[in-house]
Parts: structure tokens; C-alpha cells; sequence
């Protein structure tokens, strides 16, 4: 007997060994991915909206409009090409355009024209930021600027870029040039976004460069000045692993039973592993690799569902079929990489536009659908803003390429009230768009088969 309660003992005590081992370790990857994901979670903000200004900033008619001595509102703000849809499809809560003087000559604020000098809504030097921007353009660079400061006591990522043509010379130097910048407020709907994307608890966003209290921070330097730190809670796995398992350890030296229990929760972990595994496949089943888009079996599933709750013509169903216009070209010419780079551009862009419960499903190719419902919706103005957002110029790998839309779209119940009738009105009228020119959308109207026929066999 006393030998096999030292048995246990050393089995006990080897156990406890192991099991601070194992937390320790856990803790260590746990907080490793913690930071990979903060950092992810900025660096892929940075990235859309630095694209997005590249987008805006390298442009030949934003610099024939905005860049020179004379503001053009008309074309800038009432007719929308630096205006209120904007700030619709980028999370940014100010844009403006600051002459060589630094005098701010344009101002948005929340898609607002507002008369407002950047250095009034934004605290902290931005010398440092906009002479950074011209050193950039300098070196003949497509890249931008950026740093943190503060708006309204809150942190915020400002970018700068020189406004300047994406093809040809400017007509003056780049010292004289106008800036076109950014402002993108970390506010509580981005900690609150982030912390669901990524699992990182109680997320904080702090303007410090003092580490956090315990290991569960990431800090940013901004390329212009200024540090952002990210604070989550930073309990890790292995401290919930110890405060589980040691209390049953210590069961393990009064009974034998306990050794069932370990072996029980040993299966239970791996019924949870297998339950995982399973949701990842069934999840690769009904997304698009390329996008992480819903697929064909998704939409498929998502219209049955949708369209089984009943519809009205008051609050109708709406299904919209893309097609893109010259991106074969694109392929033939870059290669698919640059390809699939644009289709996940385009899938940005769908996605961005449309909200919680529409869906945005690729059904291959080129091909893309989109589910969307409301009684307030305009189908119209939906459709317009696909159209501009898909045919916006894209910087990927140093190619400044551009693609068009064509949109068909086909409503429930109105049109018709299965997933196969759907689909097949709104290839009627996207083939119809094909034929008026390209880059249009059309809404399905009875009639339109023999016009369609027409197209495709044109095409």
C-alpha cells in the first residue's frame, strides 16, 4: 500500500510538472496569436484605407479637379466623386485636401462639407506627417503616409498622400503640390469590431508608448510619429487549464475514480476537436476559397430560406447578378494572381456595401450574386454605387487596373418566387445590360427573354 501511495505521489507530482509545462505553453502561443491578431486587425485597416487613398489621391481627374488653385465642389462633393459615399464604403470619419501652404482648402467630416482647418479637428503636429507624404512622392513612390494623433481625446490613424496624376507629370513640383488625407477615429464601434473579428477581450486603444500592465498589448510606431498601443484581457488558456485541472489532480490522490474522470475529459476535448474540425468543413463546403464568399450551395440555401418566410411587393426580395466587364483581359495580360487579387478586391468592395442579413455569394469566375432585401431599400441608388464602387481604379502589385460591372437584377415576389426563376430573370436582364453597353444594370422586365437570347448569342 505505501508503496503504490508514492506511486501516486510521483504520479501527482509529475503530473503538476507536466500540467504547469503545458499552461505555460499554451499561455505563450495564446498570447503570441493574441498580438498577431491585434496586429492583423490594424495592419488590415491600414491597408484598406492607404489602398483607398492611393486610389483617390494617384488620380488624373481628382488632380484636374482639386489639385490646382481653385477647389471644383460640384465635381468633389455634389456630384459625389470625393463626397458622402465615401465614408459609405471606407471606414474613415474625415477627409481633406491641404494646399503647399498648409492651409486646408477642402474639408468632409463624417460625409459632411464642412469648413474646417485639419489642424482644428486633429490635435498634434502633422508637419511631420505631410512633409513625409512629399518625400514619398519624392522617390516617385505610390505609397502613403501615416501617424497617430488624437481627435476628440480619441486615437486616430491619419494618412497623407500628394494629390498628383496617375498618369503623366504633374505640372508642378511635388513641394507644391496639394495633399489629400485621411482621418480614420479608433473609436468604440472599431474596438467593438475588431474584439468580435479577432477574440481579443475588453480590447483598448491608447495613445502611449508606456508598455501595458501585463503582456497582452501591441504598440504601433507611426511612420510620421506618434505610438498606438492595443490592451486586451490577457488571460490565456493555460491559466483557465491550472485553475480546471488542479483541484482534479488533487482528486487524483484520494480516488482512483478520478483517473476515469481524466480519461472523460480527455474524450470530451476530442469530441470538441472533432466538432471543430466538422465546422470547418462544413464551412469550406458552402464559401468560396478564392473570396470567402458564400458559394453556390450557400446562396442556394440562403434564397430557399428567404424566400420560404413570404414576401410582398412592399418589402420585396432582390436578387442582383454581377458580371464583370474586361477583367479576361486582365487575365490574359498579368496573369491570374493578379486575377484573383482583383476578385478579392471586388469582393471588398460588394461587401462593403450591402449589411447584415443580405448576402454576397461568388459563383465562380467572374460571376457574382448579391441577396438583398428591405422595404426602405433603393434598388436604384444600390445599384449606381456598385457600379461606381467595382469600377473605382484598383493599385495592386504596382498596376493601377480597372474593371466594370454589369448588373442584372430579378425581384421576389413580383418576378418570381423560386431560387431557379431568380436566377435565371436576372441573367435575362444582366445579359440584357451586356447589350446596352456594359457597365449599366438593368431591372428584369417580362419581354426581355428575346433580348437576352439576342445578347448571348451576340457575346
Amino acid at each position: 500500500m505505501l508503496g503504490l501511495a508514492t506511486l501516486m505521489v510521483l504520479l501527482f507530482i509529475a503530473a503538476i510538472g507536466a500540467l504547469m509545462y503545458i499552461a505555460s505553453s499554451e499561455n505563450q502561443r495564446f498570447l503570441e496569436h493574441s498580438i498577431s491578431d491585434a496586429q492583423k486587425a490594424l495592419s488590415a485597416e491600414q491597408e484598406l484605407i492607404g489602398r483607398a487613398l492611393r486610389d483617390y489621391a494617384f488620380w488624373n481627374d481628382a488632380y484636374l479637379h482639386l489639385g490646382g488653385a481653385t477647389i471644383d465642389l460640384d465635381w468633389a462633393y455634389t456630384r459625389d466623386n470625393l463626397g458622402a459615399t465615401l465614408f459609405q464604403t471606407y471606414p474613415i470619419k474625415a477627409a481633406f485636401i491641404v494646399a503647399s501652404d498648409g492651409l486646408t482648402r477642402y474639408a468632409l467630416i463624417s460625409g459632411v462639407w464642412r469648413q474646417v482647418a485639419i489642424d482644428q479637428y486633429v490635435t498634434g503636429n502633422l508637419l511631420p506627417l505631410f512633409r513625409a507624404a512629399r518625400r514619398l512622392a519624392d522617390n516617385d513612390t505610390d505609397r502613403v503616409s501615416h501617424g497617430f494623433y488624437t481627435v476628440d481625446g480619441l486615437p486616430a490613424v491619419v494618412y497623407a498622400a500628394v494629390l498628383k496624376p496617375a498618369v503623366g507629370a504633374a505640372d508642378r513640383a511635388n513641394e507644391q503640390l496639394s495633399l489629400l488625407v485621411f482621418v480614420d477615429v479608433i473609436d468604440q464601434a472599431h474596438l467593438l469590431r475588431w474584439q468580435d473579428n479577432y477574440a481579443l477581450e475588453q480590447l483598448q486603444a491608447l495613445m502611449t508608448s508606456q508598455p501595458g500592465p501585463d503582456h497582452s498589448y501591441f504598440s504601433s510606431q507611426g511612420a510620421a510619429g506618434g505610438t498606438l498601443q492595443l490592451r486586451w484581457k490577457g488571460e490565456g488558456p493555460g491559466d483557465v487549464l491550472l485553475r480546471t485541472a488542479l483541484p482534479i489532480l488533487a482528486l487524483v490522490m484520494l480516488s482512483f475514480g478520478a483517473i476515469a474522470r481524466y480519461f472523460y475529459r480527455s474524450a470530451v476535448r476530442s469530441a470538441l476537436m472533432f466538432d471543430r474540425t466538422r465546422q470547418h468543413i462544413e464551412y469550406l463546403a458552402r464559401h468560396d476559397p478564392l473570396t470567402g464568399l458564400a458559394n453556390r450551395t450557400y446562396l442556394q440555401q440562403h434564397l430557399e430560406q428567404a424566400l420560404s418566410l413570404g414576401l410582398s411587393a412592399d418589402a420585396p426580395l432582390y436578387l442582383i447578378s454581377l458580371d464583370l466587364d474586361f477583367f479576361k483581359p486582365i487575365n490574359d495580360v498579368h496573369g491570374h494572381a493578379i486575377g484573383d487579387a482583383v476578385l478579392c478586391e471586388v469582393a471588398t468592395r460588394l461587401i462593403a456595401l450591402v449589411g447584415e442579413p443580405d448576402l454576397v455569394a461568388r459563383l465562380g469566375g467572374d460571376e457574382f450574386v448579391l441577396v438583398v432585401s428591405g422595404a426602405n431599400l433603393d434598388i436604384q441608388m444600390l445599384c449606381t454605387a456598385l457600379c461606381r464602387s467595382v469600377a473605382r481604379p484598383m493599385a495592386l502589385a504596382g498596376k493601377h487596373l480597372g474593371v466594370g460591372v454589369s448588373i442584372g437584377v430579378a425581384a421576389a415576389p413580383t418576378d418570381a418566387t423560386s431560387p431557379t426563376d431568380l436566377l435565371r430573370l436576372s441573367d435575362i436582364a444582366l445579359y440584357v445590360a451586356k447589350a446596352m453597353g456594359r457597365n449599366n444594370w438593368q431591372l428584369y422586365t417580362p419581354g426581355m427573354d428575346r433580348r437576352a437570347v439576342t445578347a448571348s448569342t451576340a457575346e
